[in-house]
């Protein structure tokens, strides 16, 4: 479908459309406090990386002593500073789950759908938390915590590599440079960081857990309620793109089934857009902001 189907951007309940604004605002910021873990762990080290008296006499590398230092604070210190990442990502995924959960009640308070109790929407709470501990995608056997154990592993690997390099030349300037690079750089920078540094890394899974699991949570909320259809709605940011995004076909999508359901209801329902709850969709990729409106 070319033409963008009416709602199809931030849906039909302006308040649900701002309050997914100011989560979207709010995961940013967690985002931004997650990097500060990285810039704490960068400032731990810089004293020892600035201080010329710990570089050899030609420049090339670090002295035994000081270069061992280092390696002690980075073994030390890389793990209590994930500790602390795995805690902040934690409270970003329950935080994005609560506002979530209760945007959308007060939404279909509006609209005179049934509600969840107070029990069944705590309930919805915890188990798409439980989420953080269920592989994803789905049977492929990789978690949260195994991703976030992954980038501990091969960053810390990575400093201590920069650490020990030697260098033709201005080792201090350069090692500092690669440390700054490897653990807070967006871009690859001077020296190539496969994939992004460390703080783009944690970053990206913190906002990337939140959103997938407030999916679950809405798929979940409805069925604890016995809402029977909902509408996949773009995010309110979302620019249309003519049809072809995989977000935008969900938005748009039509079934001859839903189309035949909807009608035996004698709804008046807009079709584009709408699955039964039992049949909601995958999440469709990484940091995907669409959510869900529930409809009957």
């Amino acid at each position: 479908m070319d033409k963008e189907p009416k709602f199809a951007v931030g849906g039909s309940d302006p308040d649900l459309a701002k309050a997914k604004s100011a989560l979207y605002s709010a995961l940013v910021a967690d985002a931004k406090i997650v990097r500060g873990r990285i810039v704490s762990l960068l400032e731990l080290l810089l004293p020892y990386l600035n201080d010329p008296a710990n570089y050899t006499a030609d420049g090339t590398r670090l002295l035994s002593r000081p270069k061992s230092i280092l390696m002690g604070r980075i073994k030390r210190s890389f793990p209590e500073i994930i500790r602390k990442i795995d805690f902040d990502i934690r409270s970003s995924v329950r935080s994005a789950i609560n506002t979530t959960v209760d945007s959308q009640i007060e939404s279909m308070s509006k609209k005179k759908l049934p509600v969840p109790t107070r029990q069944e929407a705590d309930i919805v709470k915890e188990e798409a938390l439980l989420g953080l501990g269920r592989d994803f995608p789905r049977g492929s056997g990789v978690t949260y915590e195994n991703r976030l154990s992954r980038i501990e592993r091969v960053h810390s690997k990575q400093l201590e590599r920069i650490v020990g390099s030697t260098h033709t030349e201005n080792a201090k300037s350069k090692i500092t440079s690669d440390v700054r690079t490897a653990l807070l750089h967006s871009s690859p920078g001077p020296t190539p960081v496969q994939n992004g540094s460390l703080a783009k890394k944690v970053m990206r899974l913190s906002s990337a857990e939140s959103m997938r699991l407030v999916n679950e949570a809405e798929s979940g909320l409805f069925a604890s309620a016995g809402v029977e259809f909902a509408y996949w709605r773009l995010s309110p940011s979302h620019k249309w793109e003519g049809g072809g995004e995989i977000c935008e076909q969900m938005a748009s999508r039509e079934s001859s089934d839903i189309n035949a359901l909807v009608k035996q209801r004698d709804a008046a329902l807009m079709t584009e857009g709408l699955y039964l709850i039992k049949n909601w969709p995958s999440y469709p990729h990484p940091f995907c902001k669409c959510f869900a409106e529930a409809a009957i």
